[in-house]
């Protein structure tokens, strides 16, 4: 390096417009200087507005990175792994920005630049430089291929301020790039494959094979009946649980995972306590998931497979509906009792959920241990939202006929003022009042929706307790509560449910 001065301002690293005096446009450069180029960004303080760094467009949209304010002229810039998860990449305040270094590396190493970083200080005191205990430094430079630095200790000229003495410091130094810093940053893949139990041998240990698809057989070089890509896996049923938990980055379907930036199929339409999947798949996901599944691998149970649904979908390639998980048969009824009641009626059975409920429906799910009260009674609360709380109040009224007997009567019965259907209370009592009107009451119906009710209205809790007043002990042995487990309550409920909701579609079919 032969010169200390900077090789662009840090107030000039923006466009640089050439006109003439007269105001003609003449030329327009991306920088001041088409040498170099800067990462990080100034813009000085005008009007209302602060100074303010920031990262350069081009490093920004490298790394596919995102800005969150943290406060008054402080922000994070975060890249988002493949998992979901936030990756801080950058911090500012104020002027001040940090980066993580080994981002600068790959970033100057894929546009094969070398990052020049400059310094210029100059420290004014009120004290002279004998005050100070000092001498007197003359201005002296040291420099090599890449750095230079000039610095000096003198008197000061005071400008004005009282100023004795001043210290120099200036210059730059290079950190030149090199092609192993590309660490393919850009889409941060989180690699590495584990192994999973796929069986037994005759000794009764168990077999891992690794999900890496370049390290097993696959269906055409397998030998006799050894592991290969679609072995089924086998999973706790809790291996899910995490990704209910977190619907703004995850959806569970049937037959289908998705993250944020990845999926693999899945066979959960099973009425046993497992979830499977097929070997090759799991090597799909990034390693952290691969780890969270590992933890609640199991050996398969004896003549273990994929579930007919799965197996008619992934190996007969026929589409095919999920017929035996009841909570997946739950959604796609509910869905069809929508559909054709709307053919039928021009309007839902069941309002639309609310963006902040979307929830409920998404999140239902069959339990995986065998007690859990909070999340039985979140699950509860679920079902009561779409059955109950979601009917379509409003039409179902208007569509009541006031005039026919059996409708009087019921409104009679239950001393309705001026036996006007519009002063029903409740949901249920106005979906009973319209299935009258339409000549199609089934009390079972009716009955289950308001026992479902109360068991959300009711604290579960009571199921420990000695002592249960007549009610509610009516009630939890209506759901077999006090017989068996959270797991098994849930399950059963949601057969019963099903079984509910397709007599809604063969009435309306």
């Amino acid at each position: 390096m032969t010169y200390d001065t900077w090789d662009i301002s840090h107030s000039k690293a923006g466009p640089l417009i050439n006109e003439q005096l007269d105001g003609t446009f003449i030329s327009y450069s991306r920088y001041s200087n088409d040498e170099v180029e800067p990462i990080v960004m100034y813009l000085e303080k005008e009007g209302r507005w602060d100074e303010e760094a920031f990262l350069a467009e081009e490093f920004v949209m490298y790394f596919k990175l995102h800005k969150e304010a943290k406060g008054k002229n402080e922000y994070v810039y975060y890249q988002v792994d493949e998992c979901g998860d936030d990756v801080e990449v950058a911090r500012v305040a104020g002027i001040n920005l940090e980066v993580k270094l080994k981002y600068v590396k790959e970033y100057i190493a894929v546009k094969k630049l070398n990052l020049l970083v400059f310094t210029d200080e100059v420290i004014n005191d009120t004290k002279s430089i004998d005050e100070l205990g000092g001498n007197k430094i003359p201005w002296t430079t040291i420099k090599d291929s890449d750095f230079i630095f000039s610095y000096a200790l003198q008197e000061s000229a005071g400008y004005g301020l009282g100023y004795k003495s001043c210290a120099v410091f200036r210059g730059k130094c290079m950190m030149r790039y090199n092609d192993k810093d590309i660490q393919h940053l850009w889409k941060l893949r989180d690699s590495g494959y584990e192994s999973f139990i796929v069986g037994s041998d005759e000794d009764g240990k168990e077999v891992f094979i690794s999900c890496d698809e370049n390290r097993m057989p696959n269906l055409f070089t397998r030998q006799g009946d050894e592991p290969y890509s679609l072995s089924p896996v086998f999973f706790k049923r809790d291996v899910l649980s995490k990704y209910f938990q977190a619907v703004d980055k995850y959806s569970v379907q049937d037959g289908y995972l998705s993250g944020p930036s990845w999926g693999i199929r899945i066979d959960n339409d099973r009425s046993d306590d497992y979830v499977v999947a097929a070997l090759v798949d799991l090597g799909r996901m990034p390693h952290r998931e691969q780890l969270h599944w590992k933890s609640f691998n199991v050996l398969p149970p004896r003549n273990g497979f994929y579930s007919i649904t799965t197996f008619s979908r992934w190996f007969d390639a026929i589409p095919t509906n999920c017929s035996v998980a009841p909570d997946l048969v739950f959604k796609q009824l509910y869905i069809q009792v929508n559909d054709k009641w709307r053919t039928k009626y021009g309007w839902s059975l069941f309002k639309e959920l609310a963006a902040d409920d979307q929830y409920h429906f998404e999140t239902l799910h069959l339990m995986g241990q065998e007690n859990d009260q909070k999340e039985f009674d979140g699950l509860i609360q679920s079902i009561t939202k779409l059955l109950i709380d979601s009917l379509n109040e409003k039409q179902l009224v208007k569509a009541i006929d006031s005039t026919k007997p059996d409708v009087l009567r019921f409104l009679s019965e239950r001393n309705i003022k001026e036996l006007k259907p519009s002063y029903i209370q409740g949901g249920i009592t106005k979906f009973e009042c319209f299935l009258i009107s339409e000549g199609l009451l089934d009390s079972s119906v009716v009955k289950l929706l308001r026992k479902v009710q109360d068991l959300r209205s009711s604290t579960v809790a009571h199921r420990k307790s000695t002592k249960l007043d007549t009610r509610t002990e009516e009630l939890f042995n209506f759901f077999g509560i006090l017989q068996n487990s959270d797991k098994v309550v849930l399950f059963n409920l949601l057969n019963r449910l099903n079984e509910r909701l397709k007599w809604l579609i063969s009435i309306i079919e």
